[in-house]
């Protein structure tokens, strides 16, 4: 990239793509949302040139916006979330202060205390840090970490925590190799936590999973005013149950229901016994990326019923229609609010009746896969 430069022999002017990134990083919108938007104003920006700009400019806006972040204060709120990347499951550990004001996010494997101590050291590094309130740190770390080697260490007065064990084990480390002042207090007190479990939600707007469980409630509700708006759902809501199933013109087809999450072997027997004999000769069928979608029985089964397979890109949520159905399953279940396992069965199958051929066709226009003149042979699971 031109530093100087950096949208040189672009077609478009640089505050559109600025606004158009913006817009995407800030904001629960999908790269043909923003075309629509582009659209409304006059200018013709198919989504696939945003989602360029976005794998172009994002990491720079990143990098240079950094410096200029907003001086946090110095208590802290620490969690650790699970998010789906590219089919994999993946913990992420956030950070922010009393004022909800983000300090750090880091994505780890695995949910233990060197992640925990990794993570702390990346918060640590963080331009940040209010230097008003944040005390200066003696000693650097002597382990490699991604923390800028140029950033000097700052460290909070008090840092609030879940009762997750590893992060008492992580504080521990850090105090013993005077990567933290042993006047910082540790905090297990779980409800200081609401700011950050709260904005977790936001951070899971863009995920979209086919899984569903007895715990499930509305997402916005409405009340009198200077009223609480009051819901319940039960605590311990034990396995999730997954769905799995397949969209085509005339509306859900076959669909398999099992308790816990999927995998390859779930997923090949769904294939075998109850998608492939539905499909017809000619038909094409479209699969994301997930792992458990890529084995040869899956291939083989599809193509012994004389049809194609196909798969979605990397960023494949803004061509797949099925996820558009699966968002107005979850908006009824939410609607619904069953709390046994029995009623939530009774509700998806509900809800699935409820998906129609209108519906269908309408999602995958949306999605562009229909030409003027189509048949039925399109087909996604």
């Amino acid at each position: 990239m031109n530093q100087q430069n950096p949208f040189k022999w672009r077609h478009f002017e640089a505050e559109i793509i600025l606004l158009c990134v913006r817009w995407y990083l800030r904001y629960s919108l999908s790269y043909r949302d923003l075309e629509e938007l582009m659209r409304e104003r006059g200018l013709q920006a198919d989504h696939t040139t945003i989602y360029r700009w976005v794998q172009h400019y994002a990491p720079e806006l990143e990098k240079r916006c950094r410096p200029h972040l907003k001086a946090t204060n110095d208590s802290w709120r620490v969690d650790e979330t699970y998010i789906k990347i590219k089919g994999t499951w993946t913990y992420l550990y956030r950070a922010v202060d009393s004022d909800g004001d983000t300090l750090e996010f880091l994505l780890s494997p695995t949910r233990d205390a060197e992640a925990a101590k990794c993570f702390f050291v990346k918060a640590l590094h963080s331009p940040a840090g209010s230097t008003s309130h944040v005390h200066p740190i003696e000693e650097q770390v002597e382990e490699p970490t991604v923390a800028d080697p140029n950033t000097t260490p700052l460290a909070p007065r008090v840092i609030n925590v879940d009762k997750n064990a590893a992060y008492p084990r992580a504080i521990a480390d850090l105090k013993a190799i005077g990567a933290l002042p042993r006047a910082v207090e540790l905090r297990q007190v779980k409800y200081l936590n609401n700011i950050v479990e709260q904005d977790h939600r936001f951070i899971k707007r863009r995920v979209d999973e086919t899984g569903s469980h007895i715990a499930m409630t509305p997402l916005y509700a409405y009340a009198p005013r200077g009223k609480r708006a009051v819901g319940r759902a039960p605590r311990n809501y034990g396995a999730s149950m997954t769905l799995m199933a397949s969209l085509s013109l005339s509306g859900i087809g076959a669909a398999f229901l099992l308790d816990g999450a999927a995998d390859a072997t779930a997923f090949e027997v769904y294939v075998e016994q109850l998608l492939a004999p539905s499909l017809r000769t000619g038909q094409i069928v479209i699969l994301d990326n997930l792992s458990i979608h890529l084995g040869p029985r899956v291939r083989a089964a599809i193509q012994a019923r004389g049809c194609r397979l196909l798969f979605l890109p990397a960023y494949s949520p803004d061509f797949s229609p099925i996820e558009e159905a699966f968002s107005k399953l979850k908006t009824f279940l939410r609607r619904v609010g069953a709390r046994t396992r029995e009623a939530l069965q009774e509700a998806i199958a509900q809800a699935l009746d409820l998906i129609t051929a209108t519906d269908a066709l309408g999602w995958f226009t949306h999605c562009d896969y229909l030409p003027p003149a189509f048949d039925e042979k399109a087909q996604q699971v």
